[in-house]
């Protein structure tokens, strides 16, 4: 009864005679259906005087509309506008070109940093949009970009639908004096608007999630949730309404970003599920997305190897050669070099804590751990790694959202360095360590503790 309840209102619309016609539609396959019926268009098919009032007011204050120039942004044309080609094929060119290394190194200190949003912002364009102007883009410009409306309830609140409204026009007369005369304004004012918008936001996602492939992370959160359509005929779309749609008057929302969660599709997070007018800058986006990805993941194990070595050295570098043993033991998870991840993984083991830092804990294996001389070791070494934003967001038990890493490194040696087992992300081990191993070590027995376990001495013995 509950899914005949809900096929009732799938889409949904609401239909107010001479006020509103809007349906919803958020299920996958009725989008691509209804996208190719040839039943519906982009909103500007029509002259913009003719399209429904509500549509009016909202999209003026918006990055898609310039209503002092009668302009939209390239992916509310419909193709059949005689300007559609020219500005189609000038963006992917522009594109094409890319980006460079120092570009991702750029954003990757931003991000590790933790700058403020307004400055990452700034930097993002600068990647994004530098291309079209030729010219470094001023952040009073991004600040502005930033202001203007991504939701019909915010137009609804007077004064942040005013100063979106000011900010539009902010950006696109920045545009209009900046540009090429023969370059449509609003293509580049509305992608200042993106990226400020929404690269920004999905780049602070994947700080948040380095193990997660960015394309999982761009379809679970999709930059863009909704894209609109005008109907151009009368129309049931087969069957799905009990009243026809009325030509250049109904609205339908589709609801991609709902789309491209489900499906996990990223057709539906740049387009309406299919390859066709999908977003330009789609492969631009993954590829930059995901080098920035691969930065943070080998800065945080360069960070974690460098904040463990000096903890280490600082504390205890009178102890001689001990203490160098303990930076090998310690420094095992940037010193992978080749090994079998699986290897040994279910041999019995007791896993003891010797450093805990924030999303990272080190064990070493008490059975396992052995001197070989003053410069080598043979180690069994474990760190787990939290993703605490699961923990926060999403509720997870924290043990669920623990990777447990566990690495055998004979004749382990303090200056190799191999991240590449750490970048495929192998879980060697699974198990889950009982409680009453997890006890808390203390400063001034760690260092005593770590020798005497890599000397084979029972660690019980220890003062």
């Amino acid at each position: 009864m509950v899914n005949v309840i809900k096929a009732l209102f799938r889409p949904l619309r609401i239909r107010i005679p001479f006020l509103i016609d809007v349906i919803f539609v958020s299920d996958s396959e009725q989008i691509k259906r209804i996208e190719a019926s040839g039943d519906v268009d982009r909103l500007h098919r029509y002259d913009t005087a003719s399209l429904p009032w509500w549509v009016r007011f909202y999209f003026k204050a918006t990055r898609f509309h310039d209503e002092e120039r009668d302009l939209w942004f390239l992916a509310l044309e419909s193709a059949s506008d005689p300007s559609y080609d020219k500005r189609h094929a000038y963006l992917r060119e522009k594109v094409s070109t890319g980006y460079t290394q120092a570009d991702v190194d750029r954003i990757v200190r931003l991000l590790r940093a933790k700058a403020d949003e307004d400055v990452l912002a700034h930097e993002l364009v600068q990647v994004v949009n530098r291309r079209f102007i030729g010219e470094e883009i001023p952040i009073t410009v991004t600040k502005e970009a930033k202001e203007t409306l991504q939701t019909f309830g915010e137009a609804l609140l007077p004064w942040k639908y005013r100063r979106a409204t000011r900010s539009q026009q902010y950006v696109t007369n920045y545009c209009a004096r900046t540009l090429p005369r023969d370059v449509h304004v609003l293509d580049i004012a509305h992608n200042i608007g993106t990226v400020v918008k929404t690269l920004t936001r999905a780049l602070k996602m994947v700080q948040g999630n380095l193990d997660t492939p960015v394309a999982e992370i761009f379809t679970s959160h999709p930059l863009t949730l909704e894209a609109p359509r005008i109907a151009v005929r009368p129309s049931k779309l087969d069957g799905l309404l009990l009243f026809p749609t009325q030509e250049a008057w109904t609205v339908l929302i589709f609801k991609i970003g709902t789309a491209a969660a489900r499906t996990k599709d990223l057709f539906f997070t740049f387009g309406t599920g299919r390859s066709a007018r999908a977003c330009v800058f789609m492969d631009f986006f993954l590829a930059f997305v995901s080098d920035v990805q691969r930065s943070l993941r080998e800065t945080a194990i360069d960070g974690l190897h460098a904040r463990v070595t000096r903890f280490v050295r600082d504390r205890y570098s009178p102890r001689g050669h001990c203490a160098l043993l303990v930076v090998l033991v310690l420094t095992v998870p940037a010193v992978l070099s080749g090994q079998e991840p699986s290897a040994g993984h279910r041999d019995p083991h007791v896993w003891l804590r010797v450093e805990r830092r924030r999303r990272i804990t080190y064990y070493i294996d008490r059975l396992r751990t052995k001197f070989t001389d003053s410069t080598h070791a043979d180690a069994w070494i474990r760190f787990d790694t939290l993703d605490d934003s699961t923990v926060m967001v999403k509720g997870m038990p924290i043990d669920k959202a623990v990777s447990r890493y566990a690495i055998d490194c004979p004749r382990v040696e303090g200056d190799l360095v191999e991240l590449e087992f750490y970048h495929r992300g192998e879980f060697v081990e699974h198990d889950v360590i009982p409680l009453k191993l997890r006890y808390p070590i203390t400063d001034s027995t760690l260092f005593a503790k770590a020798c005497l376990i890599a000397k084979g001495v029972p660690v019980d013995s220890v003062p």
